[in-house]
């Protein structure tokens, strides 16, 4: 029978437990995991994530039996590294070039940074104390530090956040679609049947045939093209700030306003900025959830993907930022999109293109609330 100490590792993958397990007679105990030569040995200097009980059937076939290791994902780096990129840079990045206003320009891009460093220690900490404890999700690890409050306490912040974020895409795609669709519908669809395409049936519709379907993925590696499609919308919309900006000529705010204040002074609402930064690059609640999906998950290979999404995604969010900011300096909403003219063809891409990046992010906070362990404490 498990101990009260063995419910800490339980999994959301069939309810089997990680439980130390016995090499050659060589015991690796939940804190030693590290000091363990065998170990080491088959996975090239680094601690692998522990194997599933039972499923270890012959010491001598150790490293067969990791590779079969359920837990073991096929993900690439780079596709692992879509995925978390696609998680950090959402559809909130329509709201930086605001917390650009609020800070100022040189102080948030020193924000950023700072919050990019502490969002890559931090994404490292995760699986290495998950990886040296035997907690293989967010909530284990918190229950292991806090106990049973700390555990639930998580889990219902996680579902709070990821709830309401999923609330959130779907009402910014209401906002934002029907007003794009309605003059194409007007061209196909006679007059007396419009009145029956509202902007909740497009919804409906939309949720219905794109994202149920993206959210009912057994896992989060099965997102890698649409991640990578994220990506790429996330170029394009950046694209379109850039034509808008350089169309604008010397109406642009970085040719129009003081150069000290728009680019160098502290704004008046920093730390409300510095919040809004934050809450941009926050990802840990994908942590997990990636590291499992990665091909030969070792603490080398999950730092080359904190390090290689976290750089892509600052380069995204602080292209994004400065332009949107120097194009509309002090005028600037706090949906960037606020600012683009309703009728032009620019707006309407760039409007397109945040929806696409709303329905591909769905699925990742989704996923969330899907393998959360508040299921498994229930059961």
């Amino acid at each position: 029978m498990a101990t009260s100490s063995d419910s800490l590792l339980s999994s959301p993958h069939g309810g089997k437990s990680f439980v130390p397990k016995n090499y050659n007679s060589t015991t690796i105990g939940r804190h030693d995991a590290r000091n363990s030569v065998k170990v080491k040995t088959n996975h090239s200097g680094d601690v692998p994530h522990f194997i599933y009980e039972g499923l270890l059937t012959n010491p001598n076939r150790i490293e067969e039996d990791l590779i079969n290791d359920p837990m073991n994902g096929k993900s690439t780096l780079c596709c692992t590294s879509f995925n978390v990129i696609n998680g950090i840079v959402g559809a909130g990045v329509i709201g930086l070039p605001y917390a650009f206003h609020q800070q100022g320009f040189l102080p948030a891009i020193i924000g950023m940074l700072v919050i990019a460093i502490v969002t890559y220690f931090t994404m490292i900490l995760q699986i290495e104390v998950g990886r040296t404890c035997g907690c293989f999700t967010y909530e284990s690890v918190c229950e292991l530090a806090f106990g049973r409050k700390g555990f639930y306490g998580l889990v219902v912040f996680m579902g709070i956040n990821s709830f309401g974020v999923c609330v959130a895409y779907i009402c910014l795609i209401q906002l934002v679609l029907p007003p794009i669709l309605h003059p194409i519908l007007v061209a196909f669809v006679p007059s007396s049947d419009m009145k029956y395409i509202t902007p909740e049936v497009m919804i409906f519709g939309l949720s219905t045939v794109l994202l149920l379907p993206l959210s009912l993925y057994r896992n989060i590696a099965s997102l890698e093209k649409v991640s990578f499609l994220s990506i790429i919308v996330i170029i394009l919309m950046i694209s379109a700030l850039a034509i808008n900006f350089f169309s604008m000529g010397d109406k642009a705010a970085i040719r129009t306003e003081n150069l000290n204040e728009l680019l160098i002074d502290f704004g008046s609402e920093y730390i409300q900025g510095l919040g809004t930064l934050a809450f941009a690059f926050g990802c840990q609640q994908y942590s997990f959830l990636a590291f499992e999906s990665l091909d030969e998950p070792t603490e080398s290979r999950w730092s080359i993907v904190a390090a290689m999404s976290l750089i892509v995604s600052f380069i995204f969010a602080l292209v994004f930022a400065a332009t949107g900011y120097v194009s509309f300096g002090s005028q600037t909403q706090a949906n960037v999109l606020d600012n683009l003219e309703t009728d032009s063809v620019i707006a309407n891409v760039a409007r397109m293109a945040v929806v696409l990046k709303l329905c591909c992010c769905f699925p990742l906070d989704f996923f969330v609330i899907r393998y959360s362990s508040f299921v498994n404490s229930l059961n």
